[in-house]
């Protein structure tokens, strides 16, 4: 935490004021001018202060003049501090997005391993190394999402968003009605999106809301133009904003908007379906899985900047993707095991590892279904 100095330094100033400076003998003026020098030196920490000091001595050095020039100097001294200390403060607290973005340890994902108690809700680490089962106690789980700090554990079932921690603690229902799906938890585990449809239309809006079910907010009470639905969402790293695919008549679109519903951009519009979108962690690009493509699967991720350009093709036949922290993870169809598996990889696909081994039907559980 970064200490601001201003308080002592105005004491010191204090101080140095309460200086005795009447005129009393030539003696007694020399001796007290060399000590009222010699006090400020520790402060300005200047060999110029030295040299008034000596010069003290002179029967013709003006105490008065002195004393005003050393203030001076000192408030130059003072705002000179407070400036780098602000600096300091920036640099080290507000400065760098890169070291307040949340980390991620853990992944959550579907799988139909045989354990007990029995579930479907399962984490693992980033490296797939260990995997801990999340107890839960509704059925037909989908969508599970957790927080940076594993506090915020959510996921829908039943049409009905739940949330609970990922110790696996009760969990509990944040919606009602049955039409809600989706859903995404926020890296600080504080905020839900998820798609809601609406009873008269049977078209789906992004909503977003407290993980305790408060705050509500419709955030396609005005979709985009020439979109009739939106299907999933998912927040950028700091949290402020939510990237999201809509579907229209003839096409598909990524758009970009404020957790407080303004701020409405279109990253980029297709003439396939789009799905799961993500930011990447510095916030300039959206990776998502784009369907009509080529191959068995006939799905591909991409990633995309947020002006649209420079559209690139990360990995052939992934379904669905997840970013955390720098980590691509998605999902592929193993046609040899006849299994869906985990991946992971870099942000541009390279360096794929296989975090399941494709015994289990595993999968992260996010794509639109």
């Amino acid at each position: 935490m970064c200490v601001c100095p201003r308080n002592a330094w105005a004491s010191r100033l204090t101080r140095a004021r309460k200086v005795n400076i009447r005129a009393p003998s030539q003696k007694t003026r020399q001796e007290r001018g060399t000590h009222a020098a010699l006090r400020y030196i520790p402060y300005l920490r200047d060999v110029v202060a030295l040299k008034f000091a000596l010069y003290l001595r002179l029967e013709s050095f003006d105490l008065f003049k002195f004393e005003e020039k050393l203030v001076t100097k000192l408030r130059l001294t003072l705002q000179l501090v407070l400036t780098s200390v602000a600096i300091a403060c920036t640099m080290g607290c507000g400065g760098s997005t890169k070291s307040s973005l949340p980390v991620f340890t853990q992944l959550p994902f579907i799988s139909n391993r045989t354990v007990s108690p029995a579930t479907e809700l399962f984490l693992m680490t980033l490296n797939g190394s260990t995997v801990t089962p999340v107890p839960f106690t509704t059925t037909e789980v989908y969508s599970p999402t957790v927080s940076a700090d594993l506090k915020s554990y959510a996921f829908d079932a039943d049409g009905n968003i739940w949330v609970g921690t990922a110790a696996g603690s009760t969990q509990t229902q944040v919606t009602t009605g049955g039409n809600s799906y989706e859903v995404r938890v926020s890296p600080n585990g504080k905020q839900l999106v998820f798609n809601q449809s609406n009873p008269e239309t049977e078209n789906y809006n992004l909503w977003i809301m407290n993980v305790d079910g408060s705050g509500s907010l419709n955030l396609n009470a005005t979709l985009p133009s020439g979109m009739t639905a939106c299907y999933g969402g998912s927040f950028s790293a700091d949290g402020t904003q939510i990237v999201m695919n809509c579907e229209g008549a003839t096409t598909s679109g990524i758009f970009t908007i404020k957790t407080d519903g303004t701020g409405l951009a279109t990253v980029s519009t297709q003439a396939s379906f789009i799905d799961t979108p993500a930011f990447t962690p510095d916030g300039k690009q959206i990776i998502f899985v784009l369907y009509g493509q080529e191959g068995p699967e006939g799905t591909t991720i991409f990633s995309i900047n947020l002006d649209g350009s420079n559209q690139t093709s990360l990995v052939v036949g992934a379904y669905e993707a997840v970013v955390l922290n720098s980590t691509l993870f998605y999902t592929l169809y193993d046609s040899t095991l006849e299994n869906d598996r985990i991946y992971s990889s870099n942000l541009d696909g390279t360096n794929a590892v296989a975090l399941t081994d494709g015994t289990t039907e595993d999968y992260l559980g996010v794509a639109t279904d």
